[in-house]
């Protein structure tokens, strides 16, 4: 494959499609696979992406007017793992190393792996806010992977758990990773019944995507305003 090409490709689509975060990624991993001689694309490539990602929070969950993301679970993944690069390796705690490890996979293609290093995790980890934060990265690796399948079966045990444990109020960064993930998710599945006839169910899915973002106007107001 001509590496040198395929960056140019993504470098010349940028121009038409800035917020395309997607391109940016297949830009930098064109240049590492390049070698040592375009380490310094790579690197401006990867300066550029997190700039823009620093300047406009958020802009990575949003999508374009068809539903395409900006950025894919993949690029997602990417981003992350660029910027814990940029601040030294970031948090050192178990979950964050198995997250980065699944990040790491993820953004090179292997999702398998990615799956593998959540799971073993999630296996081994007797912490009830990792399992549940491993819970949480596992249903939204899925929905990445899984673009036509509802993973809300998978999300709504998590939501039980925090009525139960009443962690929108003990423990508000956990409550907000789930709901903003059944946002998610409710809104591909509402996504996908445009194209039917059955209103029934369009209303329902609509009435599920309202429900979610009042939770999550709820625990944090701004972001929120950013999935509005």
């Amino acid at each position: 494959m001509d590496q040198l090409g395929v960056a140019s490709f993504c470098e010349g689509r940028l121009a038409t499609y800035p917020f395309w975060l997607d391109l940016d990624r297949q830009s930098a991993l064109a240049y590492g696979a390049i070698g040592p001689e375009a380490a310094w694309m790579r690197s401006a490539v990867i300066d550029e992406a997190l700039a823009f990602v620093t300047r406009l929070p958020g802009i990575e969950r949003l999508t374009f007017s068809d539903g395409t993301p900006f950025a894919d679970e993949a690029t997602q993944a990417w981003l992350a793992t660029c910027q814990a690069e940029r601040m030294g390796g970031g948090t050192t705690d178990k979950f964050s190393a198995a997250k980065k490890q699944a990040n790491e996979s993820l953004g090179s293609g292997d999702s398998d792996a990615a799956v593998a290093a959540l799971q073993d995790f999630l296996s081994n980890t007797r912490s009830g806010r990792d399992q549940f934060r491993a819970r949480v990265a596992l249903a939204e690796l899925a929905l990445g992977l899984k673009k036509d399948l509802d993973v809300q079966p998978l999300i709504n045990p998590l939501l039980d758990e925090c009525e139960r444990l009443n962690l929108m109020y003990w423990e508000p960064e956990l409550a907000l990773l789930a709901w903003r993930l059944k946002l998610r998710a409710a809104r591909a599945i509402a996504k996908q019944l445009e194209d039917t006839q059955d209103l029934e169910k369009i209303a329902a899915s609509q009435r599920v995507v309202q429900l979610a973002l009042k939770q999550v106007s709820v625990l944090d107001f701004g972001e929120a305003m950013r999935q509005v």
